[in-house]
């Protein structure tokens, strides 16, 4: 059975939302793409990466709580929804049009149709795909709430108590969090997405366990169809900080071997999400073969 995919990319500067989106919108050139098909795309909601990135910031800009600590704020998420390639060879226009669609409205009852700054289908790539991208503004209601604090002690020493109601005003934040706040919450975005829209149009989950992360479209495509790795880009020299005309500052060897492994990791990732879809599917063979020998 063919698998619904759900990637997600966080993004915490606006110079690689503007990136995106000029990919998305195909504003720089796509070895995937054919040009032919391009004006067969179609794009709800910002349709250039400058109508992007204004309207990222001016969602953003409506937060009224600060983020604070040292890691930068997730101000958009990029959202890939698409399917296993034998769905769009098998399944009919109405099939997959309707898949899609009810994508669309799964990320907007999820986030907010305000939040769904802009939504593309890409339809001139080999595999037909939509490219989301969300500001992860969270509203958060006034409210009172109740407490039952300690004001004292009565003459035998006895703790005396007395409810007092506390008021939090209303707020709106930025949280990725709230959405994507670990491994467990990402493995139910996985099975929400599966019940509410993948189910529909006859698709099984994805891969369970699967820690893949969201590639350039192009790269995931290119691996997965192929189910092999193109060659590997690896760096091959260390970064140089500092240069002065008797001494530099360069980066350590640790530093060095920790980005190197980290860009071998995410150019291989799309080729383990293959591996483990082949492997599910032969645990699913075998396992129909054993149930079928078991009533003969």
């Amino acid at each position: 059975m063919p698998y619904a995919i759900l990637r997600i990319e966080k993004h915490t500067a606006i110079a690689t939302v503007r990136r995106s989106g000029k990919h998305k919108d195909r504003e720089q050139p796509t070895p995937n793409a054919n040009p032919e098909l391009t004006p067969a795309n179609e794009t709800e909601g910002a349709k250039t990466s400058a109508e992007l990135v204004a309207a990222v910031q001016k969602r953003v800009g409506l937060a009224t709580v600060k983020a604070t600590g040292t890691d930068k704020p997730v101000i958009a998420v990029e959202y890939m929804i698409t399917a296993s390639p034998e769905f769009f060879k098998t399944a009919n226009t109405d099939t997959i049009n309707a898949y899609f669609d009810n994508a669309k409205s799964w990320l907007r009852d999820k986030h907010g149709v305000d939040n769904v700054i802009s939504i593309t289908r890409h339809n001139d790539e080999k595999t037909p795909h939509l490219s989301a991208f969300v500001v992860p503004l969270v509203e958060h209601q006034a409210s009172t709430r109740k407490r039952s604090i300690i004001v004292g002690k009565d003459s035998d020493g006895k703790a005396i108590r007395e409810t007092r109601e506390y008021f939090t005003e209303a707020s709106i934040n930025l949280s990725a969090k709230h959405y994507f706040g670990g491994a467990k919450a990402l493995n139910e975005l996985q099975t929400e997405f599966y019940k509410k829209v993948g189910m529909y149009s006859g698709l099984d989950r994805g891969i369970e366990g699967s820690k893949a992360t969201h590639q350039r479209v192009k790269q995931f495509y290119g691996n997965i169809t192929r189910g092999e790795p193109e060659t590997l880009d690896i760096p091959k020299e260390r970064r140089i900080f500092k240069k002065g005309l008797f001494s530099r500052i360069e980066e350590d060897d640790a530093a060095f071997a920790e980005r190197v492994a980290q860009s071998v990791k995410q150019q291989l990732e799309p080729v383990r999400d293959v591996a483990l879809l082949t492997a599910q599917k032969h645990r699913e063979a075998k396992e129909a073969i054993q149930t079928t020998l078991a009533f003969r």
